[in-house]
């Protein structure tokens, strides 16, 4: 039986990630926070390139979140969310302890953590039926309450991946789209913090702001 990832993720989100909030752009970093602190609008959707910086943001809204507001941050990327899911529907699903994890609990779980990040959204093509089903249900379970999302790929690409139910769930908390080169190549380590060249939108409307918008 597979062991529910999350609960190993409680104590500091993703220890072994790099992430230095110095490296994302303070301007970025208050709009998140206020964010935060004003209750949305949720989710916060980043899109961008591939080493641009997307999941050093999140993570460090996590570690904000864990140090001033409650420990249960966690991280799962979709096939993570995909392959729990599957597991839980065929009953190999088991908390750490050995207890069955049924479908039910696991999105009655991700309903009450205080924030779910969901990293790699659309990193396939053609994603399973139990990824696509449990991107869609984490979404609802989350409506309203804190919530990342990461993806390489623009609003209208994911949506030719997914569907429009997607997007629009999406679409109703902030998208913040960030540019820039690989940060993990040598040649292209930040000279500036991450965030510094983005635009944003909110429903779907673009802001002139050099950050993130909210409603």
């Amino acid at each position: 039986m597979r062991s529910a990832l999350s609960e190993s993720r409680a104590c500091r989100c993703c220890p072994g990630i790099h992430r230095d909030r110095a490296m994302v752009d303070p301007a970025v970093r208050e709009r998140v926070r206020r964010i935060i602190e004003q209750g949305g609008p949720w989710p916060l959707t980043v899109l961008g390139p591939v080493g641009c910086g997307k999941t050093c943001l999140a993570l460090c809204v996590a570690d904000y979140w864990q140090a001033r507001r409650a420990p249960d941050a966690f991280y799962f990327t979709t096939s993570e969310l995909g392959a729990m899911l599957a597991d839980a529907r065929c009953g190999r699903l088991c908390y750490p302890r050995g207890a069955l994890r049924s479908e039910r609990s696991l999105f009655d779980d991700l309903e009450h953590y205080g924030l779910v990040i969901v990293d790699e959204l659309g990193l396939r093509t053609t994603p399973p039926e139990s990824e696509y089903d449990a991107v869609k249900r984490t979404l609802d379970a989350r409506q309203g309450r804190p919530m990342v999302v990461l993806a390489n790929l623009s609003l209208v690409q994911l949506g030719a991946i997914y569907d429009e139910r997607i997007i629009s769930r999406l679409a109703a908390g902030t998208i913040l789209e960030m540019r820039g080169p690989d940060r993990r190549l040598p040649a292209h380590r930040p000279a500036r913090p991450a965030g510094d060249a983005v635009s944003a939108a909110d429903g779907g409307r673009m802001a002139t702001e050099p950050a993130i918008t909210g409603r």
